[in-house]
């Protein structure tokens, strides 16, 4: 895995900070794969712990759905990211699917 550090910069020679793709997508496909995982990891991340904008969104409507007592599937996922017009923005719901699909077990959910 491989984890963009803090000292990386751009051509405007600004910072970019530390993140890594697979880590967010694994701890949102382990939320998919067992929902109940937001309770451990809703005390330790917010939605501005994802770097990745599409992360953040998606993380945000499984706050939404977890609020309101819904379930947190792609289904569900799927259907409010359509209401508010941001499911084509996160790539849809292949990639949902692809995000429930790069964990092998959702045990790990707190420390991706």
């Amino acid at each position: 895995m491989q984890i963009t550090g803090a000292s990386s910069l751009t051509n405007a020679g600004l910072r970019i900070p530390p993140h890594s793709l697979e880590a967010e997508m694994a701890l949102l496909g382990s939320i998919m794969l067992r929902p109940d995982a937001i309770y451990e990891v809703v005390e330790i991340v917010g939605t501005q712990s994802f770097y990745f904008e599409k992360h953040r969104i998606i993380f945000d409507t499984m706050l939404e759905l977890f609020g309101k007592h819904e379930p947190i599937d792609i289904l569900s996922l799927s259907t409010r990211l359509k209401e508010k017009s941001e499911l084509d923005r996160i790539g849809g719901t292949t990639y949902l699917t692809e995000l429930s699909s790069t964990v092998p077990s959702s045990a790990n959910a707190k420390h991706p």
